[in-house]
């Protein structure tokens, strides 16, 4: 799944990033269970720090929407419900 990000917006690109990632659970692009890229990967296929995705997913997180397990990866949480 890509994520593309316009640098060009007054919004910051982890704003962006979450937004993006919440509206493809929201209308089911991403299901319960589908593993989120490595914190790594989506870094650099996005080009941003690897502290801005990290710093995503735990928001995300804090929301319930997704789960992260050691060693294992970030995964969408079960019945992750998104309010656009």
């Amino acid at each position: 799944m890509e994520f593309p990000l316009d640098r060009n917006l007054p919004i910051p690109l982890a704003e962006q990033i979450r937004g993006q990632i919440k509206y493809a659970i929201a209308y089911g692009q991403l299901n319960s269970g589908d593993a989120l890229p490595s914190v790594r990967e989506l870094a650099e296929q996005l080009d941003v720090a690897p502290m801005t995705i990290s710093r995503v997913y735990r928001d995300l997180a804090g929301e319930s929407l997704v789960i992260s397990l050691p060693r294992s990866g970030t995964f969408v949480a079960e019945m992750a419900r998104v309010s656009c």
